[in-house]
């Protein structure tokens, strides 16, 4: 499926602040589970739950990956659900297992952003991720359950 956004703003280089940074870092990141509470992820603390989800479906690693508001540019609700719409797709047509989530600002300042867990996803992926979708970073998370702040390749912290 091709996107729909201009190739120029997909492989512009990512401005990173400090303050966004440290957004990424103190957000919470929700994966839904049917019938029960969703799992809550945060930046380098390990978590049973998402260790019990690898072995459920026989992998090793993930990406949590959003499609909204790409480089940390805030879009209107319609542009996020068409990228949302876009992930899903290019998921399905890769046969990548994956679960809805959302990243979440506790502190209110930045609206929640509909995500997919991919299951079985590597850093690699989580890279390829991050450059077709425009995306500032996606968490990975190994074996060990230790969700871990994975950059844009080509970012720039300023």
């Amino acid at each position: 499926m091709s996107s729909a956004r201009p190739t120029a703003e997909l492989h512009s280089v990512p401005r990173i602040s400090i303050e966004t940074l440290t957004a990424y870092f103190n957000a919470l990141y929700l994966v839904d589970r049917e019938r029960t509470t969703p799992i809550e992820l945060r930046v380098g603390r390990q978590s049973g739950p998402l260790c019990e989800l690898h072995a459920l479906y026989r992998v090793d690693e993930s990406v949590f990956v959003s499609a909204c508001n790409p480089f940390g540019r805030q879009q209107d609700s319609e542009e996020n659900i068409k990228a949302t719409q876009e992930l899903h797709a290019w998921l399905q047509e890769q046969a990548f297992a994956s679960i809805t989530g959302r990243g979440v600002d506790e502190a209110g300042a930045w609206p929640a952003e509909e995500s997919y867990l991919v299951l079985g996803a590597d850093a690699a992926l989580g890279r390829v991720l991050c450059v077709r979708f425009g995306q500032n970073a996606v968490l990975h998370s190994g074996a060990e359950g230790i969700p871990t702040l994975l950059l844009h390749p080509d970012a720039v912290l300023c």
